[in-house]
């Protein structure tokens, strides 16, 4: 187990910038919508609706800052990721969080759930903040990529004791190339468009800290990301 003093300065500038960066990257979306709505605040359209978007929005990025302080730190010259896992049930979960992300500015592209109905009285014990972390860095990945007109899709399932989440959007199909290159650090498949390469490898950490795995397919202009999380946490 390497020392911290051993690590060279270089590398420690790195990994603090890397946990910087971090943190900024998974907050942005929600200050974003906060800025959208406060202009559709000061125009007087629909004051209630931004309002109240602006407060959960407020809420959701507090929750979220205090959940990465308690669970990801820097440890052996790498970010190390750890659990608070919750019990929830999973639908009253899921419809009222893709609500909040049809609300958004941010999100300009309409998204479609299908959910099985064996999900309808679902537990899953897990950490809450961080399954939406995965599914909005996969929306909004989608949503980068998609065709002009086109929708992003989530389904939802179980198979044994995971539960599975499907995000599927229509648009370029992906090289097998660049496939496989998707969940590194910085890696950005197509440099002109924004982003900085960090929502797909931060979705691997928490998926593979939750003991789970995620994949990417992509072929006749249809990319799927699949996400497959245990039920309980695997001990």
């Amino acid at each position: 187990m390497p020392d911290a003093n051993d690590i060279p300065l270089t590398q420690k500038l790195e990994i603090m910038e890397l946990f910087i960066v971090s943190y900024t990257h998974e907050v942005r979306s929600f200050f974003t919508a906060i800025h959208g709505a406060l202009y559709y605040i000061e125009k007087g359209i629909e004051k209630d609706r931004w309002l109240n978007l602006t407060k959960q929005s407020t809420k959701d990025a507090l929750s979220l800052i205090e959940n990465m302080l308690t669970t990801v730190k820097l440890k052996e010259g790498k970010l190390a990721i750890t659990l608070l896992s919750e019990s929830f049930h999973f639908t009253n979960w899921l419809f009222p969080f893709i609500t909040t992300l049809r609300e958004n500015p941010f999100f300009s592209k309409d998204i479609h759930v299908d959910s099985a109905a064996t999900l309808e009285k679902l537990h899953i014990t897990t950490d809450k903040i961080k399954l939406e972390q995965i599914v909005l860095n996969l929306v909004a990945n989608a949503q980068k990529y998609s065709a002009r007109e086109s929708y992003i899709n989530i389904l939802c399932y179980t198979v044994d004791d995971y539960i599975i989440i499907k995000v599927t959007n229509k648009g370029t199909t992906i090289p097998p190339e660049k496939l496989k290159l998707l969940f590194t650090l910085y890696y950005q498949a197509d440099a002109e468009r924004a982003g900085v390469g960090l929502g797909l490898y931060l979705s691997k950490l928490y998926v593979d800290a939750m003991g789970g795995s995620i994949d990417v397919n992509s072929k006749d202009m249809l990319t799927v990301f699949t996400v497959k999380i245990p039920l309980q946490p695997i001990i």
